[in-house]
């Protein structure tokens, strides 16, 4: 990554940061600026050849995101839970421990960036999954918040 992409990057996190401090407090008007400012900057990233998802964190309401990177970051989404799928294949025909905890370390590795991202419900198909003990400890946290929602809409 370019230093001239990583700032691009904070300051879409800081602009992302901003607008959700004024929601409620802030003006329409101070709303718009960042957002057009926000979009710049995101159009500067793209120029420098960037292709990633910034992560829910960094982003402003979806429906202020251009089509494009929205297509762009569920395609990542997707390709992510197919990656998902083929290491839970893999790590059932392992046949070393060496390779297993590989097998395991990109596996978790995948579902925190997908945490990261965000904007996906945050548990894979159960044929997508390892078992329990080896799941990544931000699945367990999140499974433990669905419930809890859950528990609170009954």
């Amino acid at each position: 990554m370019t230093d001239e992409q990583q700032q691009l990057l904070d300051a879409l996190g800081k602009h992302a940061t901003d607008y959700r401090a004024a929601i409620g407090i802030g003006s329409d008007l101070e709303q718009a600026i960042i957002t057009k400012d926000y979009l710049d900057k995101l159009s500067r990233l793209y120029a420098t050849g960037w292709r990633d998802a910034l992560g829910e964190i960094n982003e402003l309401p979806d429906d202020l995101l251009p089509a494009d990177y929205l297509a762009y970051r569920s395609s990542i989404i997707s390709d992510l839970e197919d990656k998902l799928s083929e290491l839970t294949i893999k790590y059932h025909k392992c046949t070393t421990k060496i390779l297993e905890t590989r097998v395991v370390n990109e596996y978790q590795d995948t579902i925190e960036e997908m945490y990261r991202i965000g904007h996906w419900v945050g548990i894979p198909d159960i044929d997508s999954q390892l078992p329990d003990e080896l799941m990544p400890p931000a699945y367990h946290e999140r499974r433990r918040q669905l419930v809890v929602q859950y528990v609170a809409r009954q």
